[in-house]
């Protein structure tokens, strides 16, 4: 890991040596050597860096799901595929209280008498 792009993000930061070592839970003495290159970091630390100053690693993305077809409300639907497996009509990111997702399309007719 560059630590001059490290310094650099604790300038952006606004945030000190020890603050950082806090946050990722690095002893003072650690953090210290690590920043003059004295020390290397483990891999789950230089990680623990990254996200701490916002930046997503891949296995921290949500995994996709997809959209299998809309209903419109008080409609029905056949019980048939036609997408290639696991393609849908589109994909979103899977929200992690949500096992299925369904879109509801709410085309009403209105009748005045």
């Amino acid at each position: 890991m560059d630590m001059n792009w490290v310094r650099q993000q604790m300038e952006i930061k606004g945030i000190s040596q020890r603050e950082l070592g806090i946050a990722i839970v690095l002893s003072d003495a650690k953090i210290s050597n690590v920043l003059r290159g004295a020390m290397q970091l483990k891999s789950d630390e230089a990680d623990g860096i990254r996200r701490y100053f916002g930046f997503t690693l891949p296995e921290d993305r949500t995994p996709l799901i997809a959209v299998a077809g809309h209903v419109g409300a008080g409609d029905h639907i056949e019980l048939h595929d036609d997408q290639e497996k696991g393609s849908g009509l589109y994909q979103i990111e899977r929200p992690t209280w949500i096992i299925v997702f369904l879109k509801l399309s709410l085309d009403c007719k209105l009748s005045f008498f």
